[in-house]
């Protein structure tokens, strides 16, 4: 077959897919996510694989056709064009997809707050502001600086109040943990109070992080979107609660004891 005609062919097929995908693509989708069930709710994406399933359709299939028309049998171009769509719309799907899966199996265990003892007491370690928790209750606060320097922050006739100290001496600390990965492409994200000298965690607040597929990541390349997250076992932009953050993590572990005025 002449190459004029090979790229004339070529050319129908780019207008002809166009069409179709717009009117096909987006009810095909939606039934696929049926099938998802609850799940279905997890399920996020930036239009990534919509984008390069549709690139693919308009420029990846007519090269192949310019290239391939004249030496295959038509019975084996058609199939080769079937599964070459088939084939790239599970490639950018499946990443979102089994993410999915993913999330909606661990959301409902291992995301929301837990409170496993609950305890009183007049400072807390691990924070850089008084006025609020003074507020709850608590007399002073400490933290440890990026030198490793000890501080102890307290109130003093509405003044705050900040002195070096060779050793903390709040028992409970409230502490972000390093991220975990209990699946591909999602964060665990623990904020925890815990007791300093034996590690006990006292209540920790878990938030799991839902990450992009790498077709969302392809097209979205020098541009942040904050990634959505479910707490509680709810997606949390989607209806969820709000996750529960350092003020409501302490609320629920620690009873403040009645701040008295510094000496």
């Amino acid at each position: 077959m002449p190459l004029a005609q090979r790229v004339l062919l070529a050319t129908t097929w780019s207008l002809v897919w166009c069409l179709a995908y717009l009117q096909v693509g987006p009810p095909v989708k939606a039934f696929a996510l049926q099938h998802l069930g609850d799940a279905q709710a997890y399920f996020y994406s930036h239009y990534g694989p919509e984008m390069l399933l549709f690139l693919w359709g308009w420029w990846g299939i007519p090269l192949l056709q310019v290239i391939l028309l004249g030496r295959l049998h038509p019975a084996l171009h058609v199939l080769l064009v079937v599964l070459s769509v088939a084939g790239f719309a599970f490639a950018v799907y499946r990443a979102p997809w089994q993410t999915a899966l993913d999330a909606a199996r661990l959301c409902p265990t291992e995301s929301g707050l837990r409170i496993h003892r609950r305890v009183a007491a007049a400072s807390l370690y691990g924070v850089r502001e008084i006025r609020d928790w003074h507020g709850m209750g608590f007399e002073f606060v400490e933290y440890t600086d990026g030198l490793g320097q000890h501080f102890r922050l307290g109130l003093e006739q509405g003044n705050v109040v900040r002195e070096a100290i060779p050793v903390p001496e709040s028992t409970y600390e409230l502490v972000a943990l390093p991220l975990e990965t209990p699946a591909r492409r999602l964060s665990l994200r623990r904020l925890v109070v815990r007791d300093r000298l034996t590690g006990e965690v006292l209540g920790e607040s878990r938030l799991i992080l839902i990450h992009r597929g790498w077709a969302d990541r392809v097209l979205a390349n020098g541009f942040h979107f904050a990634p959505p997250a479910c707490f509680g076992g709810v997606p949390v932009n989607r209806g969820g609660p709000k996750p529960i953050g350092a003020t409501g993590l302490v609320k629920a572990v620690i009873t403040p004891r009645a701040a008295r005025p510094m000496p």
